[in-house]
């Protein structure tokens, strides 16, 4: 794993920022009730497929 990447995330007012570190000029951003809903998700197997 690894390879140099990295996800950025930081609180942006009443959101969150996400960005790739390796292009730091895009950014994505969320609500608090949608990065809530992300982290449960993960927490709770629902991307799962995606490492198979």
């Amino acid at each position: 794993m690894g390879g140099g990447a990295c996800v950025e995330l930081a609180t942006d007012g009443e959101a969150f920022a996400l960005r790739d570190s390796k292009d730091p000029t895009v950014h994505l951003h969320y609500t608090y009730q949608e990065i809530e809903a992300f982290i449960l998700g993960a927490k709770n197997g629902d991307f799962d497929s995606f490492l198979r």
